[in-house]
């Protein structure tokens, strides 16, 4: 048994947000490995009053859905970073380590590959309340010791992800021949398979980071959203039509990700091709 796999096992691990679109991945792939998961299903916005032992907190819990920040841009704020510092103050009252799941969209926009060392600039409410939260990781890393690990997932998808987002929407349309709503079909992204974003969090439990670590999750390869579209097309053998929406001013025209620094520290890899990723989604789409 490996060093690492020692380091893993038997660890008492609470996830918030465990019944959402990267919580069910992972809840799966952590029991299957024989780990103790702890599902935290209640308001985050409140104390996490938990008071059994507990070693590590993944922080999966948040609005990420441009819905929510329509509806309620307070609410869905608030979800985010009271959120994160209440999954923080339970990892310094435990001692407990924290992941934060967080986004590409801290990035803003960028010509070329981003990284870890490049400023944040975020032009979204949701990518401007994540970077708080990890601001806020700093902060408790900083002044109480919490080991806090963030990963900065680019345009995470795969099965059982809601139709809101953009993959899932064209995995729908093609299927059903449907026109599918795009904004900008230039616009380039950094696609990442849910099951590589998962890995990539088991990575960061196993690896002995420093104090506070952040890192890239994403595939280091961009494709436009049209070339996406031609893909699904040739995948269901059906052409597809599309229509374009306005843009708000909001949208992020180019994401890749410099993932050097996960490879190298986390000794992690992507696995899933973009072109095997979406032959399994659209075989998946209802």
């Amino acid at each position: 048994m490996s060093s690492r796999t020692n380091r893993f096992t038997g660890r008492r691990i609470l996830i918030t947000g465990p019944d959402g679109f990267i919580g069910k991945h992972l809840v799966r792939y952590l029991r299957k490995r024989n780990s103790l998961v702890i599902p935290w299903r209640r308001d985050v916005r409140k104390p996490i009053r938990f008071e059994g032992p507990v070693d590590i907190v993944i922080h999966l819990a948040g609005a990420a859905r441009r819905s929510q920040f329509r509806r309620n841009a307070r609410s869905a704020t608030d979800v985010n970073i009271m959120g994160t510092r209440n999954a923080l103050d339970l990892c310094r009252a435990r001692s407990a380590m924290m992941i934060l799941p967080s986004t590409a969209g801290v990035y803003g926009n960028r010509s070329g590959a981003a990284s870890e060392r490049h400023k944040p600039a975020p032009i979204t409410p949701y990518a401007r309340s994540k970077q708080r939260a990890e601001q806020l990781c700093r902060m408790y890393s900083q002044k109480y010791g919490v080991r806090t690990v963030v990963l900065r997932i680019f345009n995470v998808y795969g099965p059982e992800q809601n139709r809101e987002f953009l993959l899932p929407h064209l995995a729908h349309c093609v299927k059903h021949g449907r026109a599918a709503a795009l904004k900008n079909p230039e616009a380039r992204r950094d696609f990442i398979h849910v099951s590589d974003v998962v890995s990539a969090i088991h990575a960061a439990i196993q690896a002995p980071t420093g104090r506070m670590a952040i890192y890239n999750i994403g595939s280091g390869k961009d494709v436009s959203v049209g070339e996406v579209v031609k893909k699904l097309s040739r995948m269901a053998r059906r052409p597809v039509q599309w229509k374009q929406n306005a843009l708000t001013g909001r949208e992020i025209h180019s994401s890749r990700a410099d993932i050097r620094k996960a490879r190298r520290d986390l000794r992690w890899v992507p696995r899933v091709s973009l072109t095997a990723g979406l032959r399994s989604m659209l075989s998946a789409t209802s």
